[in-house]
């Protein structure tokens, strides 16, 4: 968290990455090296990175990383049903 000097948060995040039980020790390994490489949370959220572009860095090298990223990025079409 990134709070300045008026105590006021300036910015804050975090991600969760969960991992399936039939994930290869290569996806394991990759998430692993791609997660000990990123700068902290603020320092990315500061230099203006979107939350797409942070999950890029997470799941970079990893088969299914592109078709994860790009149905997160498009509306829920449940909710705009009901």
């Amino acid at each position: 968290m990134l709070i300045d000097r008026d105590l006021n948060v300036e910015q804050a995040g975090g991600f969760l990455v969960q991992v399936l039980p039939f994930a290869s020790e290569e996806t394991l390994s990759a998430l692993e090296r791609n997660i000990a490489a990123l700068p902290s949370m603020t320092t990315m959220l500061s230099s203006g990175l979107t939350t797409t572009a942070i999950t890029e860095k997470i799941l970079a090298s990893i088969g299914a990383a592109r078709a994860i990223i790009s149905r997160s990025a498009q509306p829920d079409k449940r909710r705009s049903q009901a």
